[in-house]
């Protein structure tokens, strides 16, 4: 009688002392109107006192996700993902529960749209070929009002010899063409 008595007492013990301090939680995000999966994107769990990060991980192809050894404590677990708007949901593990499953969350697409998005290209100022070099002052608003030599002045690599020919990297074979 007394060696069960001691046996229970140690298999409680033992019990108790590797009794589950760490939960998982798994959900699976959708979108909200095409209830299509939403991979790939973000979810955070949230110190519910201070806000402060915890953990995180981001959803499989399938728009599945499962974050383990979470500590037990009060949670804001927050959901993103680029284009819709974010959601958040409160999870209390008090540590009855060792999974919690969140379920379907479904994300609503953000109401933000460009109407219309405009590219600009410029011309590079300076363009090198085999056989030549091309330098363009159109966009070149310090020389509005001022002479070709006056522009050719400013341009790196030119320089003019004591004759006034133009020089391009100690080469006089200069054609300027205006």
């Amino acid at each position: 009688m007394q060696n069960t008595i001691v046996f229970l007492l140690l298999f409680f013990t033992t019990l108790i002392s590797y009794s589950q301090e760490k939960v998982i939680v798994t959900g699976q995000l959708f979108d909200s109107e095409t209830q299509e999966t939403l991979p790939f994107a973000n979810v955070s769990i949230n110190s519910f006192a201070n806000n402060a990060l915890v953990t995180g991980a981001i959803t499989d192809i399938d728009g599945r996700f499962e974050i383990q050894e979470i500590p037990l404590g009060k949670y804001e677990v927050y959901f993103s993902f680029i284009g819709y708007a974010n959601a958040q949901q409160t999870l209390v593990a008090g540590g009855l529960n060792t999974i919690f499953d969140l379920g379907k969350i479904e994300l609503k697409p953000s109401a933000e749209a460009l109407e219309e998005v405009q590219v600009i290209g410029k011309q590079a100022a300076t363009n090198s070929d085999l056989n030549k070099k091309s330098f363009s002052l159109a966009d070149n608003i310090a020389q509005s009002g001022g002479s070709v030599l006056d522009a050719m002045k400013t341009i790196l690599r030119v320089a003019f010899d004591q004759e006034g020919k133009v020089v391009l990297r100690g080469s006089d074979k200069v054609v300027v063409l205006c």
